[in-house]
């Protein structure tokens, strides 16, 4: 019996979900955020969004994420992905998960609808996401500059969540001029894309030239 349905569409906060169920075989049903029952059962359309067999409707992306990753039937791959048994990496992967979907993504997504013009473009508030994106970037670079990962030695869900964040955001927002200042990054990026779960997803990754608001400067 299928563990239920995971609703998703392929913007970056729906691939590591997405990627969990098709990598690792998991016994769950994929469907379109143009589904109706979509549409019915979660009006405010953000996504990862599941529902269970029995019902139950889960959102946000990182509690999604981990019960999907719980469902995995390599104990070691499991366990390593979610740091079973070590409660400081537990605590410090929401960190991360944390710091990166809301403090950066969310501001640079903003910044990104500004320059595309899905938003209108206010200065103000285009110095306030830039400035809250530094900051992120720069708790990223100070421990990536010494570390392979987020966590500990291994890949955990906090980096493919976070790394594919970033990966977009280097694709479509942070041009070569912010990327320069935060060199630790991008390399941490390219490892997190370049596994085997996300590596086909990424086969095209191209690194953006100018930061996208570059013409409102």
């Amino acid at each position: 019996m299928s563990q239920g349905t995971l609703f998703v569409n392929d913007f970056p906060r729906g691939i590591v979900a997405k990627r969990l169920v098709e990598f690792y075989n998991l016994d769950v049903k994929i469907e379109s955020t143009s589904s109706p029952t979509f549409i019915k059962e979660f009006p405010l359309k953000r996504i990862p969004v599941f529902i269970t067999s029995d019902g139950v409707k889960l959102q946000e992306m990182t509690p999604l994420s981990i019960y999907l990753a719980n469902f995995i039937s390599d104990k070691k791959v499991k366990a390593q992905l979610l740091s079973e048994g070590n409660i400081l990496d537990q605590a410090l992967q929401g960190k991360w998960m944390s710091l990166s979907n809301t403090d950066f993504f969310t501001c640079a997504a903003n910044i990104f609808y500004m320059s595309v013009g899905n938003w209108q473009y206010y200065e103000e508030l285009d110095e306030k996401f830039w400035k809250e994106v530094n900051a992120a970037a720069s708790v990223f670079e100070e421990r990536l500059s010494k570390n392979n990962y987020l966590v500990n030695d291994n890949i955990t869900l906090a980096d493919l969540i976070t790394g594919v964040q970033w990966a977009f955001s280097f694709q479509h927002i942070l041009g070569e001029e912010f990327r320069s200042k935060y060199p630790s990054i991008e390399p941490w990026v390219r490892r997190v894309i370049g596994e085997p779960i996300l590596k086909e997803q990424f086969k095209d990754f191209k690194l953006l030239e100018k930061n996208c608001d570059s013409k409102f400067h």
